[in-house]
């Protein structure tokens, strides 16, 4: 079974814990609300891909989360480092690889608009909050230009904002818990 693939081999007693953040920073991503609104809806359609892919991953405890932020995109993982490390390698390459989001992309899209819409709702004093760290922060952007960008945005439009964001990227990293010198090289 797939779930086999993430016990197999780790011992389930005296295991170390580990976490590792990976995050990826994009220049595309300044581009403005449009790149915002891309780069999450990306993120959205790829996370359903992964979540089915790696159910039994987290089953077997082993955890991640896909996330992005005003630089670009994460990826944080943590539990059982024995099996860490293989998990982390196999959610870099479909991160990289993965471009077909027909399946879910009007989904996405759809629930995007929907989260976008009911931060419009918010009372007086968020908004007031959210407008105040969208004029402090770099490539933050208000929720009702995301919102405008995406009702426009095609599939093809959020495939090539992808491969924009996948053509120049830094990469920084953390890593702590229980990890050997060679499981960090």
């Amino acid at each position: 079974s797939n779930a086999e693939i993430w016990i197999s081999g780790a011992p389930m007693f005296n295991q170390r814990l580990a976490d590792c953040y990976i995050s990826f920073e994009c220049p595309e991503n300044s581009k403005g609300a449009n790149a915002m609104a891309a780069k999450r809806l990306w993120l959205g359609c790829l996370n359903d891909v992964i979540q089915s892919r790696y159910y039994a991953a987290e089953i077997a405890g082993l955890n991640y989360r896909l996330y992005g932020h005003q630089g670009g995109f994460s990826l944080h993982t943590s539990g059982f480092g024995i099996k860490q490390q293989h998990l982390i390698s196999e959610l870099i390459q479909h991160t990289i690889k993965h471009d077909d989001f027909s399946n879910s992309f009007e989904f996405n899209k759809q629930s995007l608009s929907n989260s976008l819409k009911n931060q419009l709702l918010n009372k007086p004093v968020n908004r007031l909050f959210t407008r105040l760290s969208v004029l402090m922060q770099r490539h933050s952007y208000a929720s009702s230009g995301v919102l405008e960008e995406l009702q426009s945005l095609s599939l093809k439009d959020m495939l090539s904002t992808r491969e924009s964001m996948l053509d120049n990227y830094a990469i920084q990293g953390f890593m702590h818990g229980h990890w050997r010198e060679d499981d960090a090289n």
